[in-house]
This record gives structure tokens, sequence and C-alpha cells, in this order.
């Protein structure tokens, strides 16, 4: 499921472009952020996806390298 979404979205990417398919497809994107905040009781602003080899390697770092305050909470969906 999740490598056939990943070569479809590469092929995607190859037919139209990445800034393309990523504007194409940013309803997706943005439905993702509203369904996670909404089953933490967060809004989507307040939520950040990031890929575990990131959120790994960051310690108390965000993913853009901003240091994490005290309010900050970190929610690993423990996946993989």
């Amino acid at each position: 499921m999740v490598l056939d979404a990943q070569i479809e979205w590469l092929r995607s990417e190859a037919a139209v472009g990445g800034y393309e398919l990523a504007e194409q497809r940013a309803g997706v994107r943005d439905a993702t952020y509203a369904e996670v905040a909404a089953l933490i009781g967060a809004s989507p602003d307040e939520i950040a996806l990031v890929d575990v080899e990131v959120a790994g390697s960051s310690g108390k770092r965000g993913a853009n390298g901003a240091e994490l305050e005290l309010e900050f909470r970190i929610v690993d969906a423990g996946v993989g």
C-alpha cells in the first residue's frame, strides 16, 4: 500500500513536476494536518509531520532546527 502510493507519487511527479504535483495535492496535505490535529485536540498550524530520520536525529530540536520550548509536545506514531 505505502509502496504503491510512493510509486504513484513518483510517476506523477515525473509527469508534471514536483512543485506542480505538490500544488495539485495541497488539499490532501491540508486534510492530513487537520485530521492529525483533530486526533489530539490541536489546530492544524500546531502540527509538524516529519520523517523519522529528522525526528530521531534532531534531539530537542524541531524539524527546522528551532529549539523546542516546554509547551511543545512530540507525539511518536510508532509506525515502522
